[in-house]
């Protein structure tokens, strides 16, 4: 299940030869929907290697959170499908919602007013479970917000996004949406 629910690793100790600490996290069956919390985990691993433990480059891991309409947001797996001097574009989802951010022409820091007009900058919002059609939102009449970029390399972009979302043509019935949120993502 891609439920995207916290969870913490605690590393302990990291040698050339030995990975140990400790883990919490919750499972949620995607059969059932039964939750159990997983506390006071731990591990103590040997490590082989050739002696050096290798360095992770700047780009790896990535993370976007938020609150959507007062459920918090956090994603199970967050995709980068687009970077370079076009601006970059994100995707991630988890088993409620999934959630992307188009920025158009953004290379620098700053902050961006979602707009449907040239350059495109969006973030958009979809209901992943429950009745179909499923709600989604982000280019609906009367949308707005913007996204702050508060730091950005050739290898990671970092800020956050607010805004009010309304709902898209295929799902006119559903309200506006309150999002608000941060991000942290590694580039390809």
């Amino acid at each position: 299940q891609y439920s995207g629910a916290a969870g913490t690793v605690t590393l302990t100790a990291l040698t050339p030869t030995r990975i140990a600490g400790t883990f919490s996290y919750t499972a949620e069956d995607p059969g059932s929907g039964n939750v159990r919390e997983i506390t006071n985990g731990q591990f103590d691993l040997p490590l082989t290697s050739s002696g050096t433990l290798p360095i992770l480059p700047d780009n790896a891991g990535s993370r976007l959170t938020g609150t959507f309409g007062g459920d918090a947001y956090n994603a199970a797996m967050v995709a980068v499908t687009q970077s370079g001097a076009s601006g970059f574009s994100v995707t991630s989802f988890n088993g409620t919602y999934s959630a992307s951010i188009l920025l158009d022409g953004v290379t620098a820091a700053g902050t961006y007013p979602v707009s449907l007009a040239s350059p495109t900058r969006i973030i958009a919002v979809n209901a992943t479970t429950g009745a179909s059609p499923r709600p989604s939102w982000g280019t609906g009449a009367g949308t707005s917000g913007s996204v702050t970029i508060t730091s950005i390399s050739a290898t990671r972009v970092q800020g956050m996004y607010t805004g009010t979302l309304q709902p898209t043509a295929s799902t006119p019935g559903a309200g506006a949406l309150s999002v608000s949120g941060t991000f942290d993502v590694g580039l390809p």
